[in-house]
């Protein structure tokens, strides 16, 4: 009797079955033939043993459509089938299973809800790039197309990473009905560049060619989070796009020229918003459209507070995770944890640490955060007195000018990094009047402002135009970002980025 693989539970084990399907992948093995069957419905794993080694049914090819007769069984939990009997089918009955495959396909994609979990005329202008990007999720699960998720290591990045990865890897246990597929269809990485450095395409490219060529895999499908989405990015893009691969971005950065290098573009900035809708918050809403059962508020309102935007979805998140039970002051707390687990995990995938800081029972989750906020409190309090002793206040008209050689003022590799050092010494000075924050290493000045009258973007470029030598790039947001340089072009860059901030005055 004839099948669709979606109706195959682990309870047939022991039956026989037709089926008419795809063939998507064949791996040939020093035992059997393996063949990834495919009906627009699901995926099957089926062998067949024409002796050690030996090539089973050498007329099916990848991307031909057969009709089977199978045997299923059960093996390490999962279904599987052994392949008796297998012919190709004609041309016309292979092309109307193709289509029907691909209608089946875009219907499933299709999230289930795409109602967002708050009120929020911008979000709602950006709802047509979150459908697009779910439903591009969904069809890459469906299609057992591996899904590559790289972030930025800090709370903002690892939310919004952590979100969708909530969402994502229970719909490919259950498309494959086997819980060791997420190893094999998904991978997190975090970076701690602000951008999806060269290196790091070139590492996935690696991995994914490879797995092609081992395992038959499809090519990958790529999630950038909290980053990806400026001029930095570029070749990286262009580079794995050149490979097959697909590129989703959700950032909310300044973006550069990189939409027409992303299969889909999710920014508040390309729908005359802004910063303020952090990348954790509109990586829930995409989660909830990928899996309804996802309702993260929790990640949202820790994304907000470690990126410290406001606005009034920032409102409406903390207030739903304050009816889940969870204060400001926790949140606040949380998101500390968070970005000081990520300055230590680095490059680590980590997928049971981070989580359980986000997903514990409650009670673990606060001796976690007890355990770990005193420690950083005292650290911050450590290097904010050396910053607050080695700074240069240069008073202004309107603001005071703050510079500081932080790299200095920090220890080398250890917790809180320049970045975050430069965020407390800010918190400090902005108290008293406007300001804008200068710190500097050898080779980059991390940027701070609340003053109206000055753009970190707008500074960077200056930059750029006055040393063409100097190799200068990088940005981000409006008042908060960072540039880099050679280091032989220090001594300029900040004799020109004094008369840069006089002349704002």
């Amino acid at each position: 009797m004839e099948k669709e693989i979606g109706e195959l539970h682990l309870k047939d084990s022991g039956k026989t079955c037709e089926l008419r399907a795809k063939i998507e992948e064949i791996q040939q093995t020093s035992g059997p033939t393996l063949f990834t069957l495919f009906d627009g419905t699901g995926s099957l794993v089926v062998k067949a043993f024409a002796g050690p080694g030996v090539r089973a049914f050498p007329e099916l090819k990848e991307g031909s459509f057969a009709r089977m007769h199978i045997m299923l069984h059960v093996y390490e939990g999962a279904l599987e089938g052994e392949l008796q009997k297998a012919s190709l089918l004609p041309p016309k009955e292979a092309t109307a299973l193709l289509q029907q495959i691909q209608y089946s396909l875009a219907k499933k994609a299709s999230p289930p809800t795409t109602k967002l979990l708050i009120h929020s005329p911008l979000l709602e202008q950006l709802k047509p790039r979150m459908v697009a990007f779910a439903t591009a999720v969904r069809q890459a699960v469906m299609e057992a197309r591996p899904i590559i998720m790289r972030h930025n290591a800090d709370t903002d990045g690892y939310t919004a990473a952590l979100a969708l990865e909530q969402a994502i890897v229970p719909l490919i246990i259950s498309h494959h009905d086997d819980e060791k597929a997420q190893w094999h269809y998904y991978r997190r990485s975090p970076s701690k560049a602000p951008s999806y450095e060269y290196g790091d395409a070139l590492k996935d490219l690696a991995t994914t060619l490879q797995d092609m060529a081992r395992f038959g895999m499809k090519e990958p499908l790529i999630i950038l989070a909290d980053f990806g989405g400026t001029r930095d990015d570029l070749l990286s893009l262009k580079k794995v796009r050149a490979y097959g691969a697909k590129v989703l971005i959700v950032d909310h950065h300044e973006p550069g020229d990189v939409e027409k290098y992303a299969d889909v573009f999710v920014n508040p900035h390309a729908v005359g918003g802004d910063s303020n809708n952090c990348t954790g918050m509109l990586a829930t809403e995409i989660a909830h459209f990928i899996n309804p059962k996802c309702q993260l508020f929790l990640f949202a309102a820790v994304a907000a507070h470690g990126d410290k935007v406001s606005g009034p979805e920032v409102d409406q998140y903390v207030a739903k995770a304050g009816e889940l039970g969870f204060s400001e002051e926790f949140l606040k707390n949380l998101a500390e944890c968070i970005d000081f687990d990520a300055h230590y995990l680095r490059f680590i995938e980590s997928r049971g640490l981070v989580n359980d800081l986000l997903l514990s029972e409650p009670e673990r989750q606060k001796q976690l955060v007890e355990m770990l906020i005193t420690e950083i409190t005292e650290r911050r309090a450590a290097v904010l007195g050396a910053a607050k002793h080695y700074v240069e206040k240069v008073p202004m008209r309107n603001f005071i000018f703050g510079i500081v050689p932080i790299a200095n003022v920090t220890i080398k590799s250890e917790y809180p990094a320049p970045g975050k050092a430069i965020g407390l010494l800010f918190d400090h000075l902005k108290e008293k009047q406007p300001v804008i924050l200068f710190g500097y290493g050898p080779d980059f000045i991390t940027i701070r402002s609340s003053y109206s009258g000055f753009d970190v973007n707008v500074f960077a470029k200056e930059l750029e135009k006055a040393f063409p030598h100097a190799l200068v790039c990088g940005g981000g947001h409006q008042v908060a970002g960072s540039v880099h340089f050679i280091e032989a072009a220090l001594t300029e860059i900040l004799a020109f980025s004094r008369k840069y901030i006089e002349r704002l005055n």
